[in-house]
């Protein structure tokens, strides 16, 4: 939603979020023939005619002035998607090339003459095709305006949002600890000035479990264990 956000800010592009385009028999004769990528974004075909099924997709943009349209799938890329969910991935896109432009001049925003369709993997780790992939630091120049911004910006405010709602919403399970007679854990405070200071607040318990994760740091050398 941060990226069609910022397209839909520029006023240059419709931002369809969320669509479902028909996946037709024609189109797989072509993808099964091992027709280039490049070939079937130049390849015309209705998207009345005879489908196997639906493929949804997250975001359809269209330029009408340039009578360019793209869809995409949206991967946050913060680590690898599965192999098995990559290949259908990959072949739903290619898939729609043919179609894309019949699907958008049927919703009134044709005549369409260049179509594309991609895997925008914004922290770039999904593990797709690079050649078919969009990653952070390429969104911008793709669509010739400011969509990284605006994404890194919603990105901050939904953190900054949920650390705010992060006491509220683990309240019930500090107050169980203490009605319960578990006792509270005790976590060092980072800025006690007392060696060895414990501080069992719940502002310090949750500090602890939204930390980024850290190793274990240095070994201390055999002399320096025994000295203490």
């Amino acid at each position: 939603m941060g990226i069609a956000g910022a397209l839909l800010a520029t006023n240059r592009f419709i931002v369809l979020p969320k669509v479902a385009l028909p996946l037709t028999k024609a189109a797989l004769q072509l993808l099964d023939c091992k027709n280039s990528d490049e070939s079937l974004a130049k390849i015309r075909l209705s998207a009345d005619s005879e489908a196997d099924g639906i493929v949804n997709l997250d975001l359809c943009v269209v330029d009408p002035e340039a009578r360019w349209a793209g869809v995409y799938e949206i991967k946050r890329g913060n680590g690898a998607t599965e192999h098995g969910k990559r290949r259908p991935i990959m072949r739903k896109l290619r898939a729609v090339r043919p179609v894309l432009a019949s699907y958008v001049h049927k919703l009134g925003y044709g005549p369409i003459e260049t179509v594309t369709s991609a895997v925008i993997d914004y922290f770039g780790s999904s593990g797709f095709d690079p050649h078919f992939t969009i990653t952070r630091d390429k969104l911008d120049e793709h669509f010739g305006v400011p969509v990284v911004a605006t994404v890194d910006a919603m990105t901050a405010a939904v953190r900054d949002a949920l650390d705010a709602e992060l006491p509220a919403l683990f309240e019930p399970v500090f107050d169980h600890m203490t009605s319960s007679g578990a006792g509270m854990p005790t976590l060092p405070n980072p800025g006690a000035t007392t060696v060895g200071k414990f501080v069992p607040t719940n502002v310090t318990i949750l500090r602890g479990m939204t930390a980024a994760p850290i190793g274990p740091g240095k070994r201390q050398s055999e002399s320096h264990k025994a000295r203490h």
